[in-house]
C-alpha cells in the first residue's frame, strides 16, 4: 500500500466515515495541486502524481478494510428478508389451516343434521308402514 494517510485509534480500530472524508478533501486538494503543477512547473508532474496515487491507494486499502462488514450486513439483510417470507408462509398456512377447519366442522354439522333428518325419514317411514 505505500505509506499510510489515514488514522487508526491506539486499539486499532478505524473511523472508516471519518477517514475516508479526510482522504477524499486530501485526493481534491493533491488533483488540484497537480493541475496547479501541470500549470507552473510541468517537470515536476510526477510526484503530484505519485501523491495523488498514495491517497488512492489508501482509500482503496480502507473499502477493502469494509468488505468483510458489508458482507455481513448483506447476509444479515438477505436472512431477515427470508425470515420474513417463511414467517409470512407459515402465517398464511395457518390461515388456510383454519379455513379448512371451519368448512370441515361446519360440514360435519350439516352431515350430523341430514343424518338426523334421514332418521326422523326412516322412522316416519317405519311408522307409516306399521300403520
Amino acid at each position: 500500500m505505500g505509506r499510510q494517510l489515514y488514522e487508526a485509534a491506539a486499539n486499532g480500530s478505524i473511523d472508516f466515515k471519518a477517514q475516508l472524508l479526510a482522504l477524499h478533501r486530501e485526493l481534491v486538494a493533491n488533483v488540484l495541486e497537480l493541475v496547479t503543477v501541470l500549470v507552473d512547473k510541468p517537470s515536476l508532474w510526477a510526484r503530484q502524481v505519485e501523491n495523488v496515487g498514495a491517497v488512492l491507494r489508501n482509500m482503496q486499502h480502507l473499502c477493502n478494510l469494509l468488505r468483510p462488514t458489508q458482507a455481513r450486513q448483506t447476509l444479515l439483510h438477505t436472512l431477515q428478508e427470508e425470515v420474513a417470507a417463511r414467517r409470512a408462509a407459515t402465517q398464511e398456512l395457518r390461515d388456510k389451516v383454519a379455513q379448512a377447519e371451519a368448512a370441515l366442522s361446519g360440514g360435519a354439522e350439516q352431515l350430523e343434521a341430514a343424518a338426523a333428518e334421514l332418521q326422523r325419514a326412516a322412522a316416519a317411514a317405519a311408522r307409516a308402514a306399521a300403520t
